[in-house]
């Protein structure tokens, strides 16, 4: 995304980027019984469940007019879980498919328990979007611990992002990525404190300390628009009641 910035003139020493952050105080791998789970019906012991945390934009064979990707899944249980306009679409292909569930937007204090829910998460993104946004779902996907099925292109940020974390297979492959998500079911250690997602995720500075900190030093270095302190707005804040 910088190097676009780069490409239309902009000056290195003008740019900076924010990556999304994730309260890693509140998103965190669960060692012992996950509520959600036992809410659902599923056992501890019970591997292989894929979720998609939300949908903004359709995984292409989920929406499309085909239903052979989502029957090739028929061992595993997925959770759909969001309010997005392919909803309705899904829930129509998805009505005879017995492993597959639509939950309702969940509120705040249960994401971490429902991004535990999953051993892997399904990321589909399309090609378009590459390096023109890195999709917010990520950071809370990596700080659960669980492993990654997405799609992206070679050379992009968020296909380096995710080297490490589980699979990566081209936009709009359906075949590719429903082979990707079965290869790695058979991998152990998937959803684990020490999984490949907490793990990728302790080699990022992620945190709205961090963020803070970096937003006032582009205003006061890069803009020249110092920042008032906390105790500054606070203050304006009084005066202006």
């Amino acid at each position: 995304m910088v190097d676009r910035l780069s490409a239309k003139g902009v000056h290195p020493s003008r740019t900076v980027l924010f990556p999304h952050w994730v309260d890693t105080g509140e998103i965190f791998p669960l060692e012992g019984p996950n509520p959600f789970r036992k809410e659902l019906g599923i056992q501890e012991s019970t591997s292989s469940h894929s979720i998609r945390e939300a949908w903004q934009e359709a995984w292409p064979g989920a929406a499309g007019g085909r239903g052979e990707p989502l029957e090739a899944l028929s061992r595993l249980t997925i959770y759909f879980c969001g309010a997005g306009p392919c909803r309705q679409m899904l829930a129509d292909k998805a009505k005879d498919l017995s492993n597959v569930t639509l939950l309702p937007v969940q509120p705040a204090g249960r994401l971490n328990d429902l991004l535990n829910l999953a051993d892997i998460h399904l990321l589909p993104q399309l090609a378009d979007a590459a390096d023109l946004v890195m999709p917010s779902k990520l950071t809370g996907m990596l700080a659960s611990g669980r492993a990654i099925v997405a799609t992206a292109l070679p050379r992009t940020q968020l296909f380096e992002v995710l080297q490490g974390t589980g699979m990566v297979t081209p936009p709009g492959g359906v075949d590719a990525f429903v082979s990707a998500l079965l290869r790695l079911c058979g991998v152990t250690r998937l959803a684990s404190p020490a999984g490949p997602g907490s793990q990728k995720l302790r080699s990022f500075s992620f945190g709205p300390r961090r963020d803070s900190r970096a937003i006032r030093t582009v205003h006061d270095d890069i803009c020249g628009i110092p920042l008032p302190t906390p105790e500054q707005s606070h203050a304006q804040h009084q005066e202006e009641r």
